[in-house]
């Protein structure tokens, strides 16, 4: 996770951006949670979208680093593919090439990007832990983006992480599932630009 974040940092040094808004979709809301907290002076706003304030389960990502590497890439691609697939959640008009798109992904990605990703996972899990105050001297406002069907994380984890976040600004799409940028593109864009308008009044 430090190196995301440094990663990060590099970018927005590289692009003279002192100041940005920070939007995270799953594993990229929690990279959004670590680096507001590692540079308060840097993030306007953040936008959380489809995720949580914790990791997943230590024990099942640290079982994946073992199982991966063995898997047959058939049987790894096809794991794959299916997980994907049972975050799909988009219009029957417009399944056809969200499907197409997750083939090619599928066929494209290597384990060690798997492996690197779980790595990740679990550094977050076991290294980082978010407390209500940890942003009581920041200035910037949070907007929670979640949908009340998203297969990735229920009810409990987005109930947390609105807790964690008592302040935040919170927009629920219905029937979104995962990714309701991709299922409902014109309301999340339209949010989206409301609340940076928002942010640039105040």
């Amino acid at each position: 996770m430090v190196d995301h974040m440094r990663g990060v940092a590099n970018i927005l040094e590289t692009e003279k951006a002192d100041h940005v808004h920070v939007l995270g979709i799953s594993f990229g809301g929690w990279l959004a949670q670590c680096f507001v907290r590692s540079y308060l002076n840097k993030v306007k706003t953040v936008m959380l979208s489809n995720t949580s304030g914790h990791g997943p389960s230590a024990t099942q990502m640290r079982l994946a680093l073992i199982l991966v590497p063995l898997y047959p890439d058939r049987v790894f691609r096809f794991g794959m593919k299916k997980g994907y697939l049972r975050l799909l959640t988009v219009p029957d008009s417009d399944r056809e090439f969200w499907e197409a798109y997750i083939e090619e992904v599928t066929l494209s990605t290597a384990k060690n990007f798997i492996l690197a990703q779980r790595k990740c996972f679990l550094d977050f899990t076991t290294n980082y832990t978010f407390l209500k105050d940890d942003l009581s001297d920041w200035p910037g406002r949070i907007l929670i983006l979640e949908s009340d069907n998203d297969q990735a994380f229920n009810k409990s984890a987005r109930e947390a992480l609105k807790s964690l976040y008592p302040a935040a600004k919170v927009h629920t799409f219905h029937n979104a599932g995962h990714m309701p940028l991709c299922s409902n593109p014109k309301e999340y864009v339209f949010v989206v630009r409301t609340f940076l308008k928002e942010s640039q009044e105040k």
